[in-house]
């Protein structure tokens, strides 16, 4: 039902147990669609800072490259592979209506006109 390309520049992975200690680069998701119903969402960067410590959480930024879906946000990702993102999201001018109707299920704007989200689970 997804669709899109995935551009990975990652200069340092380390993984223990399976779980990501170490991660340091980007991740690019181009063109990400969904094919029913039809919508475009946009592409979008991960960007996990040099020089993270293996015992400490791993952070990302993340943020929209372009489309019809603004976002700006973070990824924290626990030693215990526990995951959060949280964030703020608004539909550009570009969004169809079935997007924008999407996205004003995550709750009221804020002064700037995003809508909040956040996400949280298990790897």
């Amino acid at each position: 039902q997804w669709r899109g390309q995935v551009e990975l520049a990652l200069s340092r992975v380390e993984l223990r147990a399976l779980q990501p200690r170490v991660l340091a680069g980007t991740a690019r998701v181009m063109d990400l669609r969904q094919s029913s119903p039809p919508l475009e969402f946009g592409s979008y960067e991960l960007a996990f800072a040099e020089g993270a410590a293996d015992n400490t959480d791993i952070v990302g930024v993340l943020r929209d490259l372009q489309g019809p879906v603004g976002v700006a946000g973070s990824l924290r990702l626990r030693t215990t592979g526990e995951y959060e993102v949280d964030g703020t999201v608004v539909a550009r001018p570009t969004a169809g209506a079935e997007l924008q109707r999407l996205i004003e299920f995550l709750g009221p704007v804020d002064a700037q006109g995003a809508r909040p989200f956040s996400l949280a689970g298990t790897l």
